[in-house]
């Protein structure tokens, strides 16, 4: 997992705080599962809750598309005082007062593109939304079991690490006893004490990538230390359909997809509302009302009601015609976009799934070589309390079973993570994509 570098007198106190956490167990401490760490980004991830405002003010504003029918309605008052400057000595008028108040409205055959686009725009903050929720779940979900093969790998570690000393114990016993050689004995010392600088290395790894991960999900620094993780690398078998089943069962269920669509449509609803607004009439119609202090009728009236037909865009080569033209093309652009969107998203599905396949071949591969190191590693362990295989030859051995634990883990991650691309690139929940496609619910062993 990629590591930030953190200061090292916060490091040092989240190591402290972690152990103590871990190894005492203490009552308290919280357990974050799966199901609470997703629940905590959606919460708390910043970049979901600004896509939520977004998705909000588009909300609201489609839900209030009845207001492009309200008229626009103004008021105004004054108070003024009439004055000779030619001749200062005279008395000034009395102060006058005025209030008026005005009501327009307005029809074009615009009005009908302005609703739908009102209502594609929030269409498409809505499926901004659920795109970056499935993309922020998916990297949530794969960094939790990131954590828990970091936290099996410590504990493959302990295991390597009780097996050399209880090899150590029995060459020190053969060595006092004169069965093994000083050479051997010494080997075998090293071969134990080296384990602890790698468990050494793995805690700090472990505890910097659990802290990281908590602060990302909302946690307080001084909740850490009671942070413990719980899961399980499940890793079903998934089998699908090839090639272009696949694709046409999918494709349009995707954001990029749904959003290039979108896309298109916005750009037909654009040039129907420049359409509108250059060459078809619009209904203007507005009443004024005043009322003045001193006037023999005080309260006036007055209602206009026109029409007005543009003819600049009749005009070759005007801005009017060619605003409608560069619309054209809008839509042109748009339509490229998505048809090039489509292509990109059979392509990503088909390299998706492939991944799959060829991810967990490499599992069963490496969960076969981790079988066969194991047994290596007993029959070496036989051989050698026989006197029939070396030091050497064991130390060897018990790396190789090792080394094939954390190939296991390392393949379990990598299939995990493409279980979870393979369900974004089609757009279903992981939980819908294991109904559709595992063919084993339980984990493979």
């Amino acid at each position: 997992m990629k590591r930030k570098t953190l200061c090292i007198c916060t490091l040092f106190t989240l190591l402290i705080f972690s152990k103590l956490a871990v190894f005492s167990s203490p009552l308290y401490a919280e357990t974050i599962t799966l199901e609470t760490a997703l629940k905590k980004a959606i919460e708390n991830n910043p970049d979901l809750k600004k896509q939520r405002l977004s998705l909000e003010d588009a909300k609201r504003r489609k839900n209030n598309v009845w207001n492009k029918f309200l008229p626009s309605l103004n008021a105004s008052a004054g108070y003024s005082n009439t004055h000779d400057f030619m001749d200062l000595s005279a008395a000034p008028d009395a102060w006058n007062w005025k209030v008026s108040g005005s009501a327009s409205l307005s029809f074009t055959f615009a009005l009908p593109s302005s609703i739908r686009q009102q209502i594609l725009n929030y269409e498409k903050e809505q499926l901004a939304y659920e795109n970056l929720e499935a993309k922020t779940l998916s990297s949530v979900a794969t960094s939790f079991y990131s954590l828990i093969a970091e936290q099996k790998n410590l504990q493959i570690l302990e295991d390597s690490q009780s097996l050399a000393k209880q090899v150590y114990e029995q060459t020190l016993k053969n060595y006092r006893s004169g069965l093994a050689s000083e050479l051997d004995m010494l080997k075998s010392k090293y071969s134990y004490s080296s384990i602890e600088p790698q468990i050494e290395e793995a805690e700090s790894s472990y505890y910097s990538d659990l802290s990281e991960f908590a602060l990302s999900l909302g946690y307080d620094i001084s909740e850490i230390a009671e942070l413990k993780l719980e899961g399980e690398l499940k890793t079903p078998q998934i089998t699908f359909e090839q090639g272009e089943k696949l694709v046409e069962r999918y494709l349009d269920n995707r954001y990029d997809v749904k959003s290039a669509e979108i896309a298109v449509e916005q750009a037909k609803i654009s040039k129907m509302t420049t359409v509108s607004n250059s060459q078809l009439p619009s209904l203007n119609f507005s009443e004024n009302l005043s009322y003045a202090q001193n006037t023999t009728d005080k309260m006036n009236g007055s209602f206009s009601a026109s029409v007005t037909i543009p003819l600049s865009t009749l005009i070759p080569g005007s801005a009017e015609s060619l605003n409608v033209k560069t619309q054209n093309d809008a839509i042109a652009s748009a339509r490229i976009t998505a048809d090039e969107t489509r292509k990109s998203a059979e392509n990503d599905i088909l390299t998706k799934f492939s991944n799959i396949s060829r991810i967990w071949k490499s599992l069963e591969v490496a969960k076969l070589n981790e079988s066969i190191s194991e047994r290596s590693y007993e029959l070496s362990k036989e051989g050698y309390n026989a006197g029939l295989v070396s030091q050497t030859d064991l130390e060897s051995s018990r790396q190789q079973f090792v080394s094939s634990q954390q190939t296991v883990l390392q393949s379990q991650i990598s299939y995990l993570s493409s279980l979870y691309s393979a369900s974004q690139a089609i757009n279903v929940s992981i939980e819908e994509f294991f109904q559709i496609f595992a063919t084993a619910q339980e984990e493979s062993k």
